[in-house]
């Protein structure tokens, strides 16, 4: 009874990885080999829009009958292999099918994580590209220039938050020129009279 327990528990767990590895295997060749399947016996080529496998973009029979298919076959493989445990066959023959189904969808988003890692790779080529074509001391000085100017405007913006002025309409005063006198305070009747006016 203990290895019927271990027979099924391996094989259960080899189905699951079966089918992610059988999704891999359609959406890098099926969905190609169903797209010239379907061009060389319709009239109509497959529009561009159109991404089916024999796995993905199928519905649940579709997938299920691929399922059974390839449980069965490898259910008769076992058989033609002579194994001894009879009883631990035919219930991995009945539970395949749906564990291969499990291993589809966990293959879907393993399959999108190959693909983000396929266009990391992509651009991290296109900044090894650029790195060798461009000049380190042009780009020095423009990150130097870049900072200088970084700098400055956090300073700006320090004493804007303290003493908040009118960098727009100011005007730098020279050092020679005397400053002017402060301006005459305005009285404030005067300012709430303009401030209900308007």
């Amino acid at each position: 009874m203990e290895s019927t327990y271990t027979y099924v528990t391996q094989s259960a767990i080899l189905a699951v990885f079966f089918g992610i590895g059988l999704y891999q295997l359609d959406r890098w060749l099926g969905v190609k080999l169903c797209r010239l399947g379907y061009n060389l016996t319709h009239k109509d080529p497959r529009p561009a829009s159109v991404v089916r496998g024999f796995i993905y973009g199928q519905r649940w029979e579709a997938q299920t009958a691929i399922a059974s298919i390839v449980s069965t076959a490898a259910f008769g493989y076992m058989l033609y292999r002579g194994e001894k445990d009879l009883v631990a066959m035919i219930i991995m023959w009945g539970i395949d099918v749906p564990l291969m189904i499990i291993g589809f969808r966990i293959g879907a988003p393993i399959y999108g994580i190959f693909k983000r890692k396929e266009k990391i790779f992509a651009s991290l080529d296109r900044m090894e590209e650029q790195i060798g074509q461009t000049d380190l001391s042009t780009e020095r000085a423009k990150v130097i220039s870049s900072a200088s100017g970084l700098a400055v405007k956090a300073q700006n913006r320090f004493w804007d938050l303290i003493w908040p002025i009118d960098r727009k309409s100011a005007k730098p005063i020279p050092s020679e020129v005397p400053q002017a006198a402060a301006p005459k305070e305005e009285d404030p009747r005067e300012a709430l009279r303009r401030y209900t006016r308007s």
